[in-house]
């Protein structure tokens, strides 16, 4: 039978739960002064997690910021005790876990500066909607920013119809695995026999099916077969925010914000129909993209939020390049091809002339100062049109809106010694726990093959490559996915090392790539 309660749920299949880029202060602070913020910065933040599962998204931030204190507050006892575990294996004194029930939790927990609610809010009864609210406003920081996650309308229609369809498939399924597999199949089964005489129903569902297959049962279970799933429209969950003393800030994900999930014209057109007001046009937003999840960062009502952007406010702040160049792809004239993985875009002289700085850093960040004078050297102009730090500030925002850079609050340094490569301490404790995805330097994921799994663990500071290679012997053949960027491997004309060792090199310049390594 289905669960009855959340706890239940969650004794009946644990949430493993993993990082969550988007949650981490280092990105969530750019956006806040953006707004006219000023929250802590992270050497001596104080940041919450509620519900925050086993901490695989908290630790490795407090493994980051040792200066910086972290409290994860979760339903699941067993979770907790995970969390605990973890941190104590890392040596981490900067981290509190608590196991607690939300609508119970008190203003005991103390101040904090970053709030942060993932894959809470939809997922829990009414009075601990109001409740995660309510604390939000009673724990904020006076410039502090939360972040909650929630499902939204209209986008979940879709996704609610399906999720009902699956609750009455496995109303009488008994196991767990069983209900995931049901609930799979039927969907599955509804996608391949959809009538062709509603080609717009047999689309979607199509579409709900592939992402069913790709997704792990637990975050199946507990999303679309949970105890609990209410979305909102955005102007309901705004309207509760309003209720309990907080303000809207923006979108955590940046290129959500000021309409630049669509093309210019078409914004100034929905802004006719939604009016000037933020939040109405927020919602109108919703409407016209037919979106199905929000990351809002909020802030207390007496906080001074401002527009437009200040985006002066960058000056102090760290860049990074994603993306490689892509010469192998013919690209629109005047204009030059990168890529991240199998994402291509073309892009402008000017914006390449700031990821080419930028990618010969990577994983590195920069920071903007050192970007700016660095783009300045280059230009062949001096750099007449970005003459202040500030003015360049502007130029990096169209980037940054569109991923082809990051903006981080603070420096990000991983992979600067090749030559005995080493793990970071939390990504080793991963690896040895057999927890999976692992956490970048960047908070991203990243799933390594079996043989990449084999050479990490190995990679402890204390062999050099061709040690590396011996402790692996001739038998190991990874190699790293097409990902790897192309400018970092051998030419023809380069020196030739031996088969092993070059394997060994380029799979370490993966996890290198990948935000890995020390």
């Amino acid at each position: 039978m289905l669960p009855a309660t959340n706890d239940a749920s969650y004794r009946a299949m644990s949430y493993a739960g993993c990082a969550h880029h988007d949650t981490h202060p280092m990105y969530i602070r750019p956006i806040a002064t953006l707004l006219g913020l000023e929250p802590a910065p992270l050497s001596r933040c104080r940041v919450l997690e509620l519900g925050c599962a086993e901490g695989r998204n908290l630790l490795p931030m407090a493994a980051g910021h040792p200066d910086a204190r972290f409290v994860g507050l979760d339903l699941s006892e067993r979770h907790i005790q995970v969390a605990r575990e973890c941190a104590s294996a890392l040596g981490l004194g900067n981290i509190q876990f608590v196991a607690a029930d939300i609508e119970e939790s008190g203003d005991d927990l103390g101040t904090f500066d970053y709030i942060l609610v993932h894959g809470v809010y939809s997922w829990v009864p009414e009075a601990a909607r109001r409740r995660v609210m309510a604390l939000c406003r009673a724990l904020l920081a006076p410039q502090g920013v939360a972040y909650i996650s929630h499902n939204i309308y209209p986008g979940w229609h879709r996704k609610d119809a399906v999720r009902r369809m699956m609750l009455h498939q496995i109303r009488d399924v008994e196991s767990p695995a069983d209900q995931v597999a049901a609930a799979k199949a039927l969907i599955q089964f509804l996608s391949d026999a959809a009538s062709p005489n509603d080609p717009s129903y047999a689309a979607w569902l199509k579409d709900e099916a592939d992402f069913l297959a790709g997704c792990d049962d637990f975050y199946v279970f507990h999303e679309h077969i949970a105890v609990h799933n209410e979305p909102t429209y955005f102007h309901e969950f705004m309207a509760e925010a309003h209720a309990h003393g907080l303000q809207f800030v923006a979108d955590a994900f940046l290129p959500a914000n000021f309409g630049k999930m669509m093309p210019d014209a078409l914004c100034q057109e929905l802004l006719r129909h939604s009016g000037p007001e933020r939040l109405d046009f927020e919602q109108h937003c919703d409407f016209l993209l037919n979106r199905t999840f929000r990351k809002t960062l909020l802030c207390r009502d007496d906080a001074p939020v401002a527009m437009p952007p200040r985006l002066a406010s960058w000056a102090d702040t760290h860049a990074l390049c994603p993306f490689e160049p892509a010469p192998d792809v013919e690209a629109d004239p005047g204009l030059t091809a990168w890529r991240k993985g199998p994402l291509v875009v073309n892009v402008s002289p000017p914006i390449e002339a700031l990821l080419e700085i930028l990618a010969a850093r990577w994983p590195c960040s920069m920071p903007v100062a050192e970007l700016f004078a660095a783009y300045c050297e280059r230009a062949e102009d001096g750099g007449a049109e970005e003459s202040t730090l500030e003015a360049f500030c502007g130029q990096l925002f169209t980037p940054a809106i569109f991923e082809l850079i990051q903006i981080s609050a603070v420096p990000v340094i991983s992979g600067v010694s090749a030559e005995r490569p080493e793990l970071t301490a939390s990504v080793r404790h991963q690896l040895h726990t057999r927890a999976t995805p692992l956490t970048t330097a960047h908070h991203n994921t990243a799933t390594l093959t079996e043989p990449l799994r084999e050479l990490a663990l190995l990679a402890d500071g204390t062999r050099d490559l061709d040690q590396l290679a011996a402790a692996l012997g001739p038998s190991w053949t990874a190699v790293p996915p097409p990902e790897q960027p192309a400018a970092e491997q051998p030419g023809p004309d380069e020196k030739a090392s031996p088969p092993l060792t070059e394997r060994v090199a380029r799979a370490v310049t993966y996890l290198r790539y990948l935000g890995l390594l020390r």
